[in-house]
């Protein structure tokens, strides 16, 4: 029997690396789910466990130290990732502190984030 592997990806609208990076996993056997709100991607991790979760820290409102702790309270085997546009020391440390997987800035481009998802994945 196969083993399943979900990924949950926070995308942003028009964001072009997602289409690849989503094509990637699929290529892998991954099951991919792209949310753009929070919302449903929370109500996604309730009802299926998600072995990799990509956050954007910029996706809402919502603390995303807070959203963190949802998402580890629901399964805490998930291994999330977070991402940014825009780098802050103070967002780092947040977000590390929480015990995330990889803390990634888009700028670093798309290879470095399929690299952290599939070492998430081993």
């Amino acid at each position: 029997m196969d083993v399943v592997t979900n990924v949950l990806i926070m995308t942003e609208p028009n964001e072009v690396q997602t289409g690849e990076l989503t094509a990637f996993l699929r290529d892998r056997g991954c099951h991919v789910y792209e949310e753009m709100t929070l919302g449903p991607a929370i109500e996604k991790a309730q009802n299926i466990a998600f072995d990799v979760i990509v956050l954007n820290a910029e996706a809402e409102a919502i603390e995303i130290t807070r959203v963190i702790r949802i998402l580890k309270e629901l399964n805490p085997a998930s291994k999330i990732i977070v991402k940014t546009t825009s780098n802050s020391e103070s967002l780092e440390v947040k977000v590390r502190r929480e015990k995330i997987f990889y803390y990634h800035l888009n700028s670093f481009g798309v290879n470095e984030l399929k690299l952290a998802i599939e070492s998430a994945l081993k």
